[in-house]
């Protein structure tokens, strides 16, 4: 039996102390790699793989040796429930701690080591190890020789901090291994706090109350997530800050600033220690909006609040991602899509999709296990949209779901599908009907209309200074004055001569333009007499339309605006009555016109699946299109669309994107199917049309 460790026997390891300023020991981690078949004849002999040591461990005295076993480094606590398991995983990255060859099995040892000297005045402390194999019989087996044992040296003297203090003022906080700062800057400047080593690569994941940030500045909790390590053996440190209210902090390169006035709360991880008071107490002291949605030894899922229709969410593991962080999926509809339960599971670093369904009723998975890069793994939760259900004769149910993985709002097709800024064009007007020549013989029953008196061009009078009488003709004005004229009765004799010129001029043509227009009508009336009557000069008691208020055009109020009909009014009325579809000859003016006033579409611009959403944000956008057999079998093959099918399937502001797509298996509620991913590129935004329904017509 072969067994390789590391660290290898009679190896001598010089491990640098980081200060006792946030922590008080210092994590290590053994691990071994064997044969399958050793591996299972171990475990059918009842048999484990030790670490024996005389390393400081806490609760044993200096000196005292003991033994430690090993686990395998894989899955070890698994979920109550049925899971669905998603990488997070960029694409070909193997899990940390998975052996490559599937032939071997790994193996995994950590434990804390107390960093206080045991010797006074002493540098360096020195310890040793070895390894055994130890049966359920009792029997030993060492692997090493007697005096050729492994050495672990501790160096407090090449102290190599990861994350150290730049002020005095820490003090320990109200839970095991807290630390708080008090900060009064009045000056409201950015105060250098921390040192971040060198020596480590931290990732920084950076939340402001309620969202996750793309760059650590101004922000209420900050998570430094190692991705390195400062030697093999030694496991680095997690800290996370939360800042209280009236303060911020930042992140730029290996430092940590805040600005404000209030609290800063440090914590650090401890495995040994309850990981749920970890997290709350840093949620509570940032007053954060974040959703916690998993809390455990594993690691933590933090998430933002549901925002047009999308949650963005980190899992941040706490054991270098050697095991999965599970979320019960029970409870996520009601904290965060208000009780909508079908929703889908994104991964923008591979690409991974899921659908999942938190309904009572359904039998499917309950819990939902990520495994997560090593400094922590964003994804995206979205609802999920039924656009469509096919079923043709004998031939399986086709399902089409939707989900927007990018934030958007569900409504109502836009105004118009080609461009979502362009209002609908209204329907033609008819042609309008020669206006009579104005005559003081004419009346109103002729149809022509009155000229504007004075008041209604904006001249007032007095009657007792100015008495004005007219004649029967109403482009005669008489003026007398009964009196000498003063000097604001001169004024008024002018604005009165101005008037009077205004209106005759008004008059001259308008007897000109009826003439012109009664010259050019004369040969088509005999040919269109059927449509002389669709727009006509009306008298204040006309009911037009059955009651329904007509629309009056002019430059002051254009087509669409409602106006009471008056005599003040009636010159300028010309009554549009849109004319009837051809397509439907049941649906008279006054429902037409109803629709034209309510900016409804007069013929419908979608089918009865088509799906509408409006992208609150530009710029890149995916969206998952998901194509599901109901029942599965040998009616399940064939049937798919081509990649260009499910192209034409999705609009952007009534045109076809130019769109990447990617294909993917997967299984939901008992059925297999596909699901397609389209990226494109939104611009500023805009409506989105997504109907597969010429698909289902294919393939009935």
């Amino acid at each position: 039996m072969s067994i390789s460790f590391t660290p290898a026997l009679e190896e001598t390891l010089r491990l640098p102390v980081p200060s006792a300023a946030f922590t008080d020991a210092l994590q290590l981690e053994f691990s071994a790699l064997l044969n399958l078949c050793d591996y299972d004849q171990l475990k059918k002999d009842g048999a484990k793989v030790q670490i024996w040591t005389n390393t400081p461990l806490a609760g044993h005295a200096a000196g005292e040796w003991r033994e430690l076993d090993f686990v395998e480094a894989k899955e070890s606590s698994t979920s109550a429930h049925p899971s669905t398991l998603v990488s997070l995983l960029p694409n070909g990255t193997l899990p940390p701690g998975k052996a490559e060859n599937s032939n071997e099995v790994a193996l995994t040892l950590r434990f804390y080591v107390p960093l206080s000297k045991y010797s006074t005045g002493q540098s360096q402390l020195q310890y040793a190890f070895t390894y055994r194999i130890v049966y359920a019989s009792g029997e030993i087996k060492w692997l090493g020789q007697f005096g050729r044992n492994g050495s672990i040296i501790l160096d407090y003297s090449s102290t190599s901090d990861s994350v150290s203090p730049l002020r005095d003022g820490w003090t320990a906080g109200e839970y095991p291994g807290s630390y708080v700062y008090q900060l009064d800057d009045v000056n409201s400047n950015d105060e250098d706090l921390l040192e971040i080593g060198s020596s480590t690569d931290y990732h920084v994941w950076a939340f402001e109350k309620g969202s996750l940030l793309s760059n650590p500045r101004n922000a209420s909790i900050l998570f430094l997530i190692p991705r390195s390590r400062i030697h093999p053996l030694i496991v680095p440190q997690i800290y996370a800050l939360g800042a209280s209210s009236g303060i911020t902090i930042s992140q730029r390169t290996f430092i940590v600033t805040a600005a404000g006035t209030g609290t800063i709360l440090l914590q650090t991880y401890d495995s040994r220690k309850d990981t749920n008071v970890f997290a709350r107490s840093l949620l509570s002291h940032s007053t954060s909006a974040l959703h916690l949605l998993s809390c455990g030894q594993t690691g933590i899922v933090l998430a933002s609040p549901s925002t047009k229709n999308i949650v963005k969410a980190v899992a941040i593991p706490f054991l270098d991602n050697r095991q999965n962080i599970h979320i019960a999926l029970e409870p996520l509809s009601a904290m965060l899509f208000n009780g909508i339960t079908l929703f889908s599971v994104f991964c923008p670093a591979n690409h991974n999709t899921c659908f999942l369904d938190t309904s009572p009723d359904d039998q499917s998975d309950k819990t939902l296990s990520l495994i997560s890069e090593r400094s922590g793994s964003r994804f995206i939760l979205s609802p999920v949209y039924d656009i469509g259900d096919q079923n043709s004769g004998s031939s399986p149910g086709i399902q089409w779901k939707v989900s927007i993985l990018t934030s958007h709002e569900p409504g109502l097709a836009p105004l118009a599908l080609d461009d979502a800024d362009i209002l609908p064009t209204p329907p033609p007007s008819p042609r309008l009907k020669p206006i009579a020549r104005i005559s003081s013989h004419s009346s109103n029953e002729g149809g022509i209309s009155s000229v504007p008196s004075l008041t209604d061009v904006g001249i007032a009078f007095r009657s007792r200074d100015v008495p004005v009488t007219t004649t029967e003709s109403s482009a005669a004005l008489i003026i007398r004055s009964g009196r000498p004229q003063s000097s604001m009765s001169v004024l008024v004799f002018l604005k009165h001569i101005f008037a009077t010129i205004s209106v005759f001029l008004e008059m001259v043509y308008r007897l000109f333009f009826g003439r012109i227009r009664e010259v050019e009508d004369s040969d088509n009336e005999e040919d269109d007499d059927d449509k002389h009557d669709a727009t006509e000069s009306i008298s204040p008691d006309t009911d037009l339309l059955g009651g329904v208020k007509p629309i009056i055009s002019s430059s002051e109020n254009p087509v669409g605006e409602l106006k009471p009909i008056t005599e003040d009014c009636i010159p300028s009325i010309s009554v549009q009555v849109p004319p009837k579809p051809e397509e439907d000859p049941q649906e008279d003016e006054s429902s037409i016109l109803k629709k034209i006033i309510e900016h409804e579409p007069i013929y419908p611009l979608t089918s009865k699946t088509a799906f509408h959403a409006e992208l609150t944000e530009g710029g890149p956008v995916t969206i998952a299109l998901a194509f599901h057999h109901v029942s599965s079998g040998e009616h399940a093959t064939g049937l798919l669309p081509t990649l260009n099918e499910i192209t034409n399937s999705v609009q952007l502001n009534g045109h076809i994107p130019e769109s990447a797509v990617r294909k993917h298996k997967f299984d939901f509620g008992g059925g297999t199917g596909q699901v397609y991913l389209l990226e494109f590129d939104s611009g500023k935004g805009g409506w989105v049309k997504i109907s597969p329904v010429g698909l289902d017509n294919q393939m009935k």
